[in-house]
């Protein structure tokens, strides 16, 4: 009798447990699938489970799942060389993102709410926290387009400038075409985007090749020079562009024309002045009269200088552009060499023999 009392409570009490823990629904169709966009909302899921059965940690690693589908669906990668309005920009919208899933706010971020949750705890004790978002399709699509175009400023800083290089070629701008290019591989040497390596050599060699085309061509030999005397006539060269002499001129090019002069001290330097190409692309430029002997020579050098700052921004990994760069910058001259001779020869001169008395007057 007392064994069938005791079996008929312990069934009571198995029978209380039960009806006090109920068996949990049926899990949702969206925990399985994400739905399908509608007319107006875009949906996302974020699910994450923590096997110690802490729901509060599989709660913030589905917030972040959810959060990681969203940022796949912006289509934008962060790197140390976005801007740092790009990476406020990118961190504030997540931000925002976070708390509203935690807060379950529906006016912090235009269209985006959080529509319904899910919790399963297995027998194992493992709980499983899923999250189901909506969000307005056109300000999820406006949000898009707006951090998608600041980072497109990273990429525009290379497509860009390469792009006003080959107008400023086709146009016959030569040196802007130049700048362009450099400008363009100075942007690909530090940014991460794709191909930054093939597009850095690309537009390296596109200022080289247009480089090389720029010629100097001498319109005639040095003219001659005596001490204190005028130049036999100027200095004359053609800045020509194509691959032989008879390449198209560029008229309105700049040069710096170096010539040598002697200091109070007896020393040789150079004197540099400004000189500009007329409408056949001819430079012509007369020293003031030498006032020294002996040889010397005088250069024109095409003013790159603009072009030249911008080789400072390379980082030291591209060295070996910047410095073949360099090169073909500083190479675009042309040397005269002439003599300055002595006019003694050509002053007359003539020896007179007097006597002299013990005063000194003439006999």
């Amino acid at each position: 009798m007392i064994k069938r009392y005791a079996a008929l409570v312990f069934a009571v009490l198995l029978l209380a447990s039960c009806a006090s823990s109920p068996a949990q629904g049926k899990a949702p169709a969206w925990t399985l699938t994400t739905p399908p966009p509608d007319g107006t909302y875009t949906y996302f899921v974020g699910y994450s489970a923590d096997p110690s059965g802490d729901a509060a940690k599989a709660a913030e690693g589905a917030t972040a799942n959810l959060l990681s589908s969203i940022m796949n669906y912006i289509g934008v990668k962060i790197t140390v060389d976005s801007s740092a309005t790009a990476r406020a920009s990118y961190d504030s919208y997540q931000a925002e993102i976070v708390q509203t899933v935690r807060t379950q706010s529906t006016n912090r971020l235009a269209g985006f709410m959080v529509k319904d949750r899910y919790q399963v705890k297995e027998k194992s004790g493992r709980v499983t926290v899923y999250i189901l978002a909506s969000y307005v399709t056109k300000d999820l699509e406006a949000e898009k387009t707006r951090i998608q175009r600041l980072f497109q400023e990273q990429i525009d800083a290379v497509a860009v400038p390469e792009r006003k290089g080959q107008s400023f070629e086709s146009e016959g701008r030569y040196f802007e075409a130049v700048q362009s290019y450099i400008e363009a591989a100075v942007a690909a040497s530090g940014a991460d985007i794709d191909n930054a390596d093939i597009k850095l050599e690309r537009n390296v060699n596109n200022a080289r090749r247009v480089l090389q085309r720029l010629r100097f061509v001498a319109a005639g030999p040095a003219p001659t020079a005596g001490l204190g005397r005028p130049f036999s006539g100027p200095f004359s060269a053609r800045l020509v562009y194509g691959e032989n002499d008879s390449g198209p001129g560029i008229p309105g090019a700049e040069a710096y024309v170096t010539y040598q002069v002697r200091q109070a001290s007896g020393r040789l330097t150079g004197k540099t002045e400004r000189i500009v190409s007329d409408s056949r692309g001819a430079f012509s430029f007369t020293p003031p009269p030498p006032n020294f002997v002996g040889k010397a020579k005088l250069v024109m050098r095409i003013n790159l200088d603009s072009s030249l700052d911008l080789l400072d921004k390379f980082p030291a990994k591209f060295e070996a552009f910047r410095a073949a760069l360099e090169t073909e910058l500083r190479g675009r001259s042309i040397e005269f060499e002439y003599t300055v001779v002595s006019i003694a020869k050509d002053v007359a001169t003539g020896i007179a023999l007097a006597d002299l008395d013990e005063k000194g007057a003439a006999i």
